[in-house]
């Protein structure tokens, strides 16, 4: 790699001294005080894949040298791993020579900033037809490239992407189709609830048959072929099987990258077909100061980076959501147990999706077990002192069982359960940890 330019040194030495101390008062405080919050405009391409990416970047970059037709990436999510595969993708098709140079065939016009702060060498050029053809969004477009990936994050992301990009709508338009993918000029049918809950979350075994006749044609560009399965994890069986049949017969030139937040739940066979790389993620210095480089004038990322589990671009997401304030409310109710907290919040969470909910009695629960044994709290730091207080009126074995019952909840988070006794029966656990008297009337 070329070594990196004293400017940009000193520019990440400044962000890593200074960057923790930009962050302002917790998001929790905002919403309790009734405090208005600015809107914060986050924009993901500004934020360096910084320390903890370096390695990562290097492994990949290294994979030509050892010939390798499969790569499994362990990585938490929000850490800036997808940005990172969508660097060493374009670089991969990128049909510039080692010099920077591209070919006789580039496209004329002003070159694509591919510059990814952080990676040094090995980045895309942004002049070629191949940089051409993938662009700059997060969409990847390339004869020689697939993605596969469970119909409900690929429609997710199609409407967010909708929503975010109105270009993006007009070009449906122009092409007679609607977000749905019906014609325009169909009469539309109003997405329910229950044909939502049928979009598969799997990765059906029909997606990794489709790729054997794509791997079996020439390459387009001469640069090979590239799947990217994400998440790996979500793969069904039969799927997992299909696949194994063409790790073991790979064609020339192809290359599976497989992307997942545990590569033990991978097939152990598939595993020892692929080169493993592990991504460690940020620590909370880390994720402060990346977001606080990026955005040097917001404040209140404390919440959302708890929420995240310190993971930079999912902060970046949450933060200009509406429902983070809310999520700090339910927070604080969990802390104070105020008169009718019961009530409250389980008429309040059976009207959100239960994950909504979930995450935030998680983390809660964590930083109160940690605190109940003398350690300081992992998720919301600024809330210590109240995690500290309501430790110590808790039943430390009872908070533990409640613990374990999160972990059988967390199963259930998409089935199409009764909202309502979903977040009853969580809410009811919850405050038999505590004293007998607010346990009493968490039950009633």
């Amino acid at each position: 790699m070329k070594a990196k330019s004293p400017s940009a040194e000193a520019s990440r030495t400044e962000t890593s001294r200074t960057g923790t101390s930009r962050t302002g008062t917790s998001r929790t405080e905002t919403a309790r005080t009734g405090t208005a919050r600015a809107e914060v405009p986050i924009e993901q391409d500004r934020l360096g894949l910084s320390p903890w990416l370096d390695a990562p970047w290097r492994q990949l970059s290294g994979l030509a040298s050892r010939h390798a037709h499969a790569v499994a990436i362990q990585a938490m999510p929000g850490i800036g791993v997808d940005l990172l595969i969508e660097a060493f993708i374009r670089a991969r098709f990128c049909e510039a020579d080692r010099t920077g140079n591209a070919d006789s065939a580039a496209s004329s016009g002003e070159a694509i900033d591919f510059a990814v702060p952080g990676l040094g060498a090995g980045l895309a050029c942004g002049v070629c037809r191949a940089c051409r053809w993938l662009g700059k969004s997060a969409r990847l477009q390339h004869p020689d490239l697939r993605r596969l990936r469970p119909e409900a994050d690929e429609n997710a992301d199609e409407e967010a992407a909708s929503s975010a990009d109105p270009d993006d709508a007009l070009d449906r338009s122009a092409s007679g189709r609607s977000e749905e993918g019906e014609a325009l000029g169909d009469p539309a049918e109003p997405r329910s609830a229950k044909a939502e809950s049928r979009r598969s979350r799997e990765i059906r075994i029909e997606q990794i048959r489709a790729i054997g006749s794509f791997l079996q044609t020439g390459s387009h560009r001469g640069r090979g072929k590239v799947v990217w399965i994400q998440p790996a994890e979500a793969m069904s069986f039969a799927s997992a099987n299909a696949l194994l049949k063409a790790l073991e017969e790979p064609t020339a030139g192809s290359l599976f990258i497989l992307s997942c937040e545990n590569l033990t739940r991978l097939m152990p066979t598939i595993r020892s077909r692929c080169v493993q790389i592990r991504v460690q993620p940020p620590t909370p210095a880390q994720a402060h100061a990346a977001l606080a480089a990026a955005h040097p004038d917001a404040e209140g990322f404390d919440f959302a980076l708890g929420l995240s589990g310190h993971a930079p671009w999912g902060a970046s997401q949450r933060v200009r959501d509406s429902l983070l304030d809310e999520q700090a409310l339910w927070l604080q109710a969990l802390a104070d147990l105020p008169e009718g907290w019961f009530d409250q919040l389980a008429e309040t969470w059976a009207q959100q999706r239960p994950l909504h909910w979930f995450e935030v009695l998680e983390r809660w629960t964590v930083d109160l077990l940690c605190c109940a044994h003398g350690l300081h709290s992992v998720y919301f730091p600024k809330l210590e002192a109240l995690a500290v207080r309501r430790a110590a009126r808790s039943n430390s074995g009872a908070l533990f069982a409640f613990q374990d019952s999160l972990a059988a909840t967390k199963r259930l988070l998409n089935h199409p359960l009764n909202p309502r006794l979903f977040a009853e029966s969580a809410l009811i656990r919850y405050g038999q940890a505590f004293a007998p008297v607010e346990g009493h009337r968490a039950r009633c």
